[in-house]
């Protein structure tokens, strides 16, 4: 992708605008577990970006948003079929709605594809679903909103709130990335900041094992505008190397 030249920098703090997962795995019997977390009391939208290890053809896409100080977090695992999927048990708003688990009752997931790297988009490597199983992932902010969570016509940050542990309507969230929702976020909402904070383990539960480690986090990424989009892409504001991986 490219981006409006200005000075970002590797944060010192482990906190920013954008962070860079370097690795997830579902090899070898490993789930990569992570959380990304937003450190102030503001509302944020990020895109989390799945790519895998061999070209970096995008797997998984797609939007989330954190009302103030919440966290959100989720797995890699393996599937059946020799491939991997987002599984996760958080409530936390994501654009589109990630659909129910069919095996883990309360869980939502969103398998990984192979889409961007077969077909007519073949890139001359191997097209099987064994290329998703490792790779890594960005989390790239696109906004924040210092709206207010309790005012019902605040559409993005009061719907996206947790009451009790549950947003308040993850469907309305999921609507305000249409194309008029997007504009209405962009017109309203204040640039990228240095929030947030993410953490990773890969664990072996069969083994008892874990590693820990903790994404590069990217500051002053973008300063100038709010840069919100539907799942799949940044459209004007980015140029990108493949189409969507997630459709709506």
């Amino acid at each position: 992708m490219t981006a409006p030249a200005h000075a970002m920098n590797v944060s010192q703090d482990g906190v920013g605008q954008v962070l860079l997962f370097p690795y997830y795995t579902v090899k070898n019997g490993l789930d990569t577990l992570f959380t990304v977390t937003n450190t102030t009391n503001k509302t944020v939208t990020f895109k989390v970006r799945f790519r895998e290890a061999l070209n970096s053809r995008e797997v998984r896409d797609f939007n989330v948003v954190l009302s103030p100080y919440d966290h959100w977090g989720a797995v890699v695992t393996s599937t059946t079929a020799g491939g991997a999927l987002l599984r996760t048990w958080d409530k936390t708003c994501t654009s589109p709605q990630l659909p129910a688990s069919a095996t883990h009752a309360g869980a939502t997931e969103a398998a990984f594809t192979n889409t961007e790297f077969s077909g007519a988009l073949t890139d001359g490597a191997a097209q099987d679903m064994g290329r998703v199983q490792e790779g890594y992932f960005e989390v790239i902010q696109m906004g924040v909103s210092t709206r207010d969570t309790t005012v019902s016509t605040n559409t993005l940050e009061y719907n996206a709130k947790h009451v009790s542990g549950v947003p308040r309507d993850c469907a309305l969230v999921d609507n305000m990335f249409l194309p008029a929702g997007v504009a209405t976020l962009n017109g309203y909402m204040l640039p990228p900041e240095n929030i947030l904070k993410g953490h990773t383990t890969y664990i072996n539960v069969t083994n008892g094992t874990a590693i820990d480690a903790e994404p590069t986090a990217i500051e002053d990424f973008q300063t100038l505008a709010p840069i919100n989009a539907e799942p799949g892409g940044f459209g004007l504001l980015w140029s990108c190397c493949v189409g969507a991986a997630v459709e709506r």
